[in-house]
Order: structure tokens, then C-alpha cells, then sequence
């Protein structure tokens, strides 16, 4: 495939045309350097002849190179080469940039067979907007019906087409056995379509069926602006270059002998006339170009600075949402701190509620071994037996009182020894030993008042039950 050059609206017509130019020959009348001749090749075109009304770009394409079954030249010597009627298929790529266009049309008449086709295409003079550059001004204005009453003058059948920019995004299912049948969605245009850019006239001696809607599809890279804005500059270099060679070549014109200058042949007065005509149109072409690269360069520029000012943003909303993080972990760090304050108060709270109620309970314990008020005793006269009892008694009570002291310096003894066993230390804490003392405190009231309700059951019992008294441990 070769190398083809930027994609062009003439280009769509070479899609439009496959049918048509398959295993045919072709003729074209336009730009030389546009490369439709390379696409209607590579549709299945046969044999391709272009005709271009400037020479200049006839000579500079063919410098360049061109395939073997492409041939260049002038339109001015279109059919001499050729016989008429020897081509099957005509495609005119803008008339409007001829200055006789019934001229042009009458000339594609005669090249085409009886049975042959000419696509003529023209801008839309009132479009707005375009999808694609595409420089030069045409030598004359052809609306609609401007365009369709020319094609009608020199053909029997006139079908009108319109071509209008398609932009849009493709949804296609993957993977599917078959191949999808495409759908067209046109809901968000207004007016269901966009505006034409260019009208196409397909005409014919006789009548011819062919496509009545096709979609052409585009390289991406072609239509966003940064492709839009290679292509300008790639224009304006290839403007620059020509223009280079058209000064260069009037200037060879202008070194030519004194005589000769003295009488210019009519042929070299022509050249420098035409040479000077296509200065200006470079001229005027170069200062478009330069006016749109501007403009490409300020959308570029705004586009830049929009994406810098988002990129601003991004960072500032990840900044403030790194803050509201951290603020929200160090929240949850004093929320945990507090659940564990208030599980030990509870905790707390749990102990000293069991102390309290150990307290009660002991408390209750005491009170329910302390002996009911002895009843009163009876009289009696026997005096003597009665001190007998009492001396036996006294006695009873010191023994008991010596046990009692025995008994909690017993207690006291083994008590220490526990606490130095639990906790492995020559002496116990402090407010171990204050526990200590507490505790031994609480035993010996309790033996003191064991030892009163004794000493009381031994002043109130009978002489019979002496037997029964036995100290309490």
C-alpha cells in the first residue's frame, strides 16, 4: 500500500466510488498533490489519469514519483492523449475552483464513455464549520442548485448528494459469531444530520443505481486538533516550498539575455504572467495558513491551561482529602483511648460493688453468730454454791483469754508468712500491711465478743452445764 498523505474530503469520494472504479479507468480533474489517485488505486482502479489546472503541482508531483498506472498532466492538454470517451469514470474534485465550469463539464462529457460515470463535487459556500482543512479559494462560488443546474446542462441523470462531517463513537458487541448489523443513532444532532460541507452531483447519460447513504469512517488522528494543526503546518511548508520554486523560476525568467528580454516571446510573457498569478495565490494561501496555524496554536495553548488548571484541582482535593484522613484516624485513635478509660472505670466500678457487698456480707455474719440477750436468771439461795460456780468460772475465762491471745498471735504469724509466700518479698507492701492489720483487727473483734457472750454464758448457766462451755476458735 503506498504512503498515502494526509486524508482530504476529495478522499471520501474514492470510498463513495469503489463500485464504481473497480478494474476501471479513471480520470481526475484537481489537485495533483492531493493523493485521490493513490486511494482510487488502492479501491481497485486500473488505470488513473489526473489532470491538474496548474502545472506546477503536475511538475512537483511528478518529481516526487508517482505509481505506474498513474499519469499526470496539465488540464490543458487534457484529451490530447487520449481518445474520447476512454475513461469509465470521472471525478471532478472541486469545480468551484474552476473559472469555466461549463467548460470543465462539457470537456468530462467528451472523456467519458456513453455508459460512464462523473462524480462533481463543490463546497458548500454557506458551511460554518468543517471537519477537515482544506486550503485554496475556489474561482467561483456553486451553492446547491448553482451546482446541480451545471451538471444538469452537460448530463441526462442528476442524482444530488450531500457530504457531512460524522463524528461520533462506535458500540460494537465482541466476540459475535456473525458479523453485527450496524444502526445509525442520530438523536443528539438538532437537526438529525450535520451541515453538508460539500454538495456531489452523480451523473450519468443513463440511469445509474448506487449507494444512497455510506458512512466513511476516518483515521482519529486526522480530525482532533492536534492532527488538524500537523496538517496545517505540513500545508504551509508544502505552500513555502512552492512558492520558493515559483521565485526561483521567475527569476530565471527575469536572468534571461537582454534581448531577449527586450522582446519577450508571447510563451515567456504568458509563463511570467501565470508565475505571478500563482505568487499571489501562494501568497494569500500562506497568510490563511499562517492565520489558522495562530488560531490552533491559541486552542492548544487554552486547552493546555485548562488541563493544568484541573491538574491543580486534582491535587488540592487529594491534599484535602489526605487531611480529612488523617483528621479522621487520629479521631478514631482519642475514640478508643476513651472506650478503654471507660471499660476500666467500669471495671472499677464492678470491684469495689463486690467489695462493698463482701462488706455487707460479712457485716450480716457477725451479727447473726452474736448470742440472743441470756434471759434473767432465777433467784436462788445458795449462796455458797453459787461462789463456788463463780470461782470456776473466773478460771474458765482466763484460760479462754490466754487461748484468744495465743490464738491471734497465731494468726498474725501465719498471715505474714502468706503474704511474704504470695508475693516473694523480705516485707510486705504498705497497703498490704495496712490490709493485714484490717484483717487482724476485724479477728480479734470477733474473738472479743466470742470471749463476752462466753464470759455471759458463764455467769447465767446452771451448775449442771458448766461441762458444756468450751472456748470458740
Amino acid at each position: 500500500m503506498p504512503d498515502f498523505p494526509p486524508v482530504r474530503p476529495s478522499h471520501v469520494l474514492a470510498a463513495y466510488a469503489e463500485e464504481l472504479v473497480q478494474t476501471r479507468r479513471v480520470v481526475v480533474l484537481g489537485d495533483a498533490t492531493s493523493g485521490l489517485a493513490d486511494r482510487l488505486l488502492d479501491r481497485g482502479a486500473r488505470l488513473v489519469h489526473v489532470y491538474d489546472p496548474e502545472p506546477l503541482r503536475v511538475a512537483e508531483e511528478a518529481a516526487r514519483g508517482t505509481q505506474r498506472n498513474v499519469t499526470l498532466a496539465a488540464l490543458a492538454e487534457a484529451g490530447a492523449s487520449v481518445r474520447e470517451g476512454a475513461f469509465d469514470v470521472a471525478i471532478v474534485e472541486d469545480l468551484s475552483a474552476h473559472a469555466d465550469p461549463a467548460a470543465v463539464l462539457a470537456r468530462v462529457r467528451r472523456l467519458l464513455a456513453p455508459r460512464g460515470v462523473a462524480i462533481v463535487a463543490a463546497p458548500n459556500p454557506e458551511a460554518r464549520h468543517r471537519l477537515l482543512f482544506e486550503p485554496g479559494h475556489g474561482a467561483s462560488e456553486l451553492d446547491y442548485y448553482a451546482l446541480y443546474d451545471a451538471v444538469a446542462a452537460a448530463f441526462e441523470e442528476v442524482r444530488m448528494l450531500a457530504q457531512a462531517p460524522f463524528v461520533g463513537y462506535a458500540v460494537a458487541a465482541l466476540g459475535e459469531e456473525e458479523d453485527p448489523v450496524p444502526s445509525l443513532d442520530a438523536s443528539f444532532l438538532p437537526a438529525g444530520t450535520e451541515e453538508p460541507e460539500w454538495f456531489v452531483a452523480l451523473a450519468s447519460a443513463e440511469p445509474v443505481a448506487h449507494e444512497s447513504f455510506l458512512v466513511v469512517q476516518l483515521p482519529f488522528v486526522e480530525a482532533i486538533p492536534p492532527g488538524r494543526r500537523a496538517r496545517v503546518e505540513r500545508e504551509l511548508e508544502r505552500a513555502r516550498a512552492e512558492e520558493r520554486r515559483a521565485r526561483e523560476a521567475l527569476a530565471r525568467v527575469g536572468a534571461q539575455p537582454a534581448d531577449t528580454a527586450r522582446a519577450p516571446a508571447p510563451a515567456a510573457h504568458a509563463e511570467v504572467e501565470r508565475l505571478q498569478a500563482a505568487l499571489r495565490e501562494r501568497d494569500a494561501w500562506i497568510v490563511e495558513l499562517e492565520k489558522r496555524a495562530a488560531a490552533a496554536d491559541t486552542r492548544a495553548d487554552a486547552a493546555e491551561g485548562a488541563l493544568d488548571d484541573e491538574r491543580a484541582a486534582r491535587e488540592r482535593a487529594t491534599g484535602e482529602a489526605t487531611t480529612a484522613s488523617e483528621r479522621e484516624r487520629a479521631a478514631r485513635t482519642e475514640l478508643e483511648s476513651l472506650r478503654a478509660q471507660l471499660a476500666a472505670a467500669a471495671r472499677a466500678r464492678d470491684t469495689l460493688a463486690d467489695r462493698a457487698r463482701t462488706l455487707e456480707d460479712e457485716l450480716s455474719a457477725a451479727k447473726a453468730v452474736a448470742p440472743a440477750a441470756p434471759a434473767e436468771p432465777e433467784p436462788t439461795d445458795d449462796v455458797g454454791r453459787l461462789e463456788e460456780q463463780l470461782v470456776e468460772r473466773g478460771r474458765e475465762l482466763a484460760r479462754l483469754q490466754a487461748e484468744l491471745h495465743e490464738a491471734a498471735r497465731t494468726g498474725r504469724e501465719l498471715l505474714t508468712e502468706l503474704e511474704l509466700a504470695r508475693s516473694g518479698a523480705s516485707a510486705p507492701p504498705a497497703a498490704e500491711g495496712a490490709a493485714l492489720v484490717d484483717s487482724l483487727s476485724l479477728a480479734n473483734a470477733r474473738l472479743e465478743a466470742d470471749l463476752l457472750a462466753a464470759r455471759w454464758a458463764a455467769e447465767l448457766a446452771a451448775p449442771g452445764e458448766q461441762q458444756k462451755i468450751r472456748p470458740e476458735s
